[in-house]
C-alpha cells in the first residue's frame, strides 16, 4: 500500500508516514526550490528550467528519497499557469516509474537538505529602480495569476501587468531602448 499526493497543501503527520508509503509530486527541484509557490520561484528568480520531482516523502518538508525528476524548460513568456501545465504533463509518464521503482524495491537517492523558500510576499516581487528588463518581466510574470508585479512611484503602489504598462508610468532609459 501506498499514497501519491499532489499540491494538498497539507504536512503530513508522522505518524502517518510511519504506516504508508506516500510520495508526492512537487513542481520544484528539491535540492533548490523546496516550499510554496516553486513555479512561482523559478520564474520570479528568473531561472531557465525547472522541474517536477516525484520523491517518498520524509520528516522534513520537501525532502525524502527521489523517485524521479522531469526537467521543464522556462521561456520568457511563461507565466505560472502555462509552466505548471507542462510540469504536470510530465506526470503520467513519472507515475508509471514510480510503478517500476515500487515493483523493483528501487532506492532513490536521499535529498535530505535543498534551499526551503519562503512564501512570496509583496517585496519579493516589488520592482526596485535598480532590477534590470529581465528581472522586471520576471517579477510580472510571477504574478500573472494575481494582480501583477508592485511599483511604488512618489508614495503611490501600481500593480503592473506588463512591460508596457511599467513603460507607461516610468520614463527610464530602460523603456526608451525598446520603443
Amino acid at each position: 500500500d501506498f499514497g501519491i499526493m499532489y499540491s494538498c497543501g497539507i504536512i503530513v503527520s508522522q505518524k502517518a508516514i510511519s504506516l504508508i508509503d506516500i510520495y508526492n509530486f512537487h513542481p520544484g527541484n528539491l535540492r533548490d526550490n523546496r516550499g510554496s509557490s516553486p513555479i512561482n520561484w523559478a520564474i520570479l528568480l528568473n531561472w531557465k528550467a525547472t522541474c517536477m520531482s516525484l520523491y517518498k516523502i520524509g520528516k522534513e518538508i520537501d525532502l525524502g528519497e527521489l523517485v524521479t525528476e522531469h526537467e521543464c524548460l522556462i521561456y520568457a513568456h511563461d507565466t505560472p499557469k502555462c509552466l505548471k501545465a507542462r510540469l504536470e504533463g510530465e506526470i503520467p509518464s513519472m507515475l508509471l516509474e514510480l510503478v517500476d521503482y515500487i515493483k523493483r524495491n528501487k532506492k532513490g537517492e536521499m535529498v535530505s537538505n535543498g534551499i526551503y523558500r519562503k512564501r512570496i510576499c509583496k517585496d519579493d516581487f516589488t520592482i526596485k529602480n535598480t532590477d534590470s528588463r529581465d528581472i522586471i518581466n520576471a517579477k510580472i510574470r510571477s504574478q500573472d495569476d494575481y494582480r501583477g508585479a508592485a511599483l511604488k512611484v512618489n508614495g503611490e503602489t501600481y500593480y503592473i501587468n506588463s512591460f508596457d504598462e511599467y513603460c507607461e508610468i516610468i520614463d527610464e532609459d530602460i523603456c526608451k531602448e525598446v520603443q
